[in-house]
């Protein structure tokens, strides 16, 4: 039981620790956006593919659940 409640603790105080800052263009209406696209970023030291995909896919069933639509790369606005 003893190890149950530290491991709670744990992991609460791991939560508590992260710090996430965010900015966006307060003046967009983005109502107005039916659609996204994914780009690639450069590869790095830090690039692992199977996380990348899973963070993908948890933000496009999301999306998705939203109302906006993914695009692939070879759609262009008229």
């Amino acid at each position: 039981m003893k190890l149950i409640m530290i491991t709670g603790l744990v992991c609460l105080g791991s939560l508590a620790a992260q710090d996430v800052h965010h900015d966006y263009d307060r003046s967009t209406n983005f109502a107005a956006y039916r659609s996204y696209q994914w780009v690639d970023a450069p590869a790095g030291p830090s690039a692992n593919q199977i996380t990348d995909g899973n963070i993908k896919r948890a933000v496009d069933e999301q999306l998705a659940l939203k109302g906006l639509r993914r695009v692939d790369s070879s759609w262009r606005s008229s």
